[in-house]
């Protein structure tokens, strides 16, 4: 007798995704060290240059890390599984509607309607949408919920990205054979946060740009660059405080420190589907 539909798999996923990731939290703390106790991994010094109406941050690591691959895989397989996790929820779902899941179930993730919504053409035959090969099989109700989750659903403020979206493109880049890589380097959190650590006076006016690029451990480089207007004679910009680094995935700029909260995010989508399941 088959066993009842149940999420207890999507469920041990999920988990398992979010036990890699406080692995990988404590492989980075090790790195890190206790601030006051152990050496600063990295170095970082900066200065005013009226050449360029920049206050400009250099840098360089300093503490070596023989596990920075390791980093990645560890990072690949909490991606894993929390993208399988959606895709065993999918599965149980249709098995919940009494139908016979297919290797074409998986959760869909769409940024725009039409790439959710629309059917196409091959060789002279209508497709089915992403909607309906995704989720044949599953109720309509709850394929309603699913519907609802959808990132291009979802009002987020610009430059801001979907939940759902980035796991989609962490789970595409792994799963292709290449393994993300770390990067490190100044990460303020908001604008706010940048103009609470540099004071630009009346003369160096107002912030207009930045930039900035990874650390290296090869040669000191410059690591971030403020901009400034510079309307006066006299431009100059105080610093008070040291810069924040953040550690992250290099091709997607995704921080770790941000991950625990996807994670969280994908168990909540998993329970929205609980009280129609067996008890």
């Amino acid at each position: 007798m088959p066993e009842q539909p149940s999420l207890e798999g999507c469920r041990e996923k999920q988990r398992r995704g979010m036990k890699h990731l406080h692995d990988l939290d404590d492989a980075i703390a090790e790195w890190v060290g206790e601030p006051g106790v152990d050496p600063k991994p990295y170095e970082i010094s900066g200065e005013f240059r009226l050449d360029s109406s920049e206050y400009v941050f250099t840098g360089k690591l300093r503490k070596p890390l023989d596990d920075l691959l390791l980093w990645g895989v560890i990072f690949g397989d909490a991606v894993h599984n929390l993208r399988s996790a959606l895709d065993h929820l999918v599965w149980q779902l249709v098995r919940l509607n009494n139908k016979n899941p297919s290797g074409a179930n998986q959760f869909p993730i769409c940024d725009t309607g039409t790439n959710y919504w629309s059917v196409g053409w091959r060789n002279g035959k209508k497709t089915s949408s992403t909607r309906e090969r995704c989720l044949g099989g599953v109720s309509d109700a709850h394929k309603a919920l699913i519907d609802e989750m959808q990132p291009y659903r979802t009002r987020i403020p610009p430059r801001a990205s979907h939940a759902l979206s980035t796991l989609r493109d962490l789970s595409n880049h792994d799963k292709h054979r290449l393994i993300h890589l770390t990067a490190f380097a100044i990460d303020f959190p908001d604008s706010e946060a940048l103009d609470k650590l540099l004071v630009a006076n009346a003369d160096a006016g107002e912030r207009i740009g930045t930039r900035f690029e990874p650390f290296r451990y090869d040669r000191e480089t410059e690591v971030f660059a403020v901009e400034y207007s510079c309307p006066g004679p006299s431009p100059d910009v105080s610093v008070q405080d040291q810069p924040p680094l953040g550690i992250g995935i290099s091709e997607s700029r995704a921080r770790f420190s941000h991950l625990q909260g996807l994670a969280s995010d994908i168990g909540g989508m998993i329970e929205v589907f609980a009280p129609d399941f067996p008890a």
